[in-house]
């Protein structure tokens, strides 16, 4: 599905018949809650990872515009992540791991070349 979004912008119609074939098979149990929420679990484990994971999907494309969801920038990275920012132009998956990574690399590339700048002279 995010190879779909990277691409194309949207699911194709193949990764939704597998996505949807897949949700078909689930084996699921629903639940009432004293609130009156409805809840649906898996009645196995792993069907109840896979629900999960597909509920998650759905929810998103649902609430966001694909390309929203991107690929953390940093190299090194094989995260994606949704962007909610107002602007619409985050680059790492996490400021603290990804953004500051990058960062710390660019100033001590900087400072390098300015040794060797200042050396040379």
């Amino acid at each position: 599905m995010l190879d779909d979004l990277k691409q194309r912008g949207a699911m194709s119609m193949e990764t939704h018949a597998r996505l949807k074939e897949r949700t078909e098979s689930l084996a699921l149990e629903a639940t009432i809650l004293p609130t009156a929420a409805m809840i649906y679990q898996g009645k196995n484990m792993i069907d109840h990872v896979e629900y999960q994971i597909i509920r998650s999907l759905s929810d998103t494309l649902e609430r966001y515009a694909p390309e929203r969801i991107r690929e953390c920038e940093h190299e090194e990275c094989i995260l994606h992540f949704l962007d909610t920012s107002k602007s619409g132009k985050r680059r790492w998956c996490s400021m603290e791991r990804c953004g500051n990574r990058h960062k710390a690399a660019e100033f001590y590339t900087k400072k390098k070349r300015r040794a060797s700048d200042a050396h040379e002279a």
